[in-house]
């Protein structure tokens, strides 16, 4: 249970804790109630059992915008997320949730882009101006 009270932890320390934090935190709680709900002691068992149908109530889906986060961190990018969500939902979804993020960073980025140039633009034709 000290993986739980690390987790708690790992969240109230910040202030203001990242979506990095969140999310290699959620997967390494998905992790320990799977091993833990291994373990010969019934009712350790039980509670594990309970715990990750709560779980995967909230998180059976990967989320999208902790995806994203994890794409720019620069001590994970794509190799970090492909990793984890094959090790949590299989190749395949692994393959379709890396691409599926892939595209929409890639959107993200252009629509980011296109604003930054418009603004320039915008800028450089006030101080023309005057």
């Amino acid at each position: 249970m000290q993986n739980f009270a690390d987790a708690t932890r790992e969240f109230s320390v910040h202030k203001y804790p990242t979506a990095h934090i969140y999310l290699e935190e959620i997967w390494g709680i998905r992790e320990l109630l799977l091993d833990e709900s291994n373990q010969s002691d019934d009712f350790l068992k039980a509670i594990c059992n309970e715990m990750k149908l709560k779980f995967d109530k909230y998180w059976d889906q990967p989320n999208k915008v902790l995806l994203i986060a994890s794409l720019l961190d620069p001590r994970y990018k794509v190799h970090f997320m492909k990793y984890y969500l094959t090790k949590t939902y299989g190749g395949e979804v692994a393959s379709n949730e890396t691409n599926d993020a892939m595209i929409w960073f890639k959107a993200y980025y252009t629509h980011y882009d296109s604003m930054l140039q418009s603004s320039s633009q915008s800028n450089h034709h006030t101080t023309g101006n005057t």
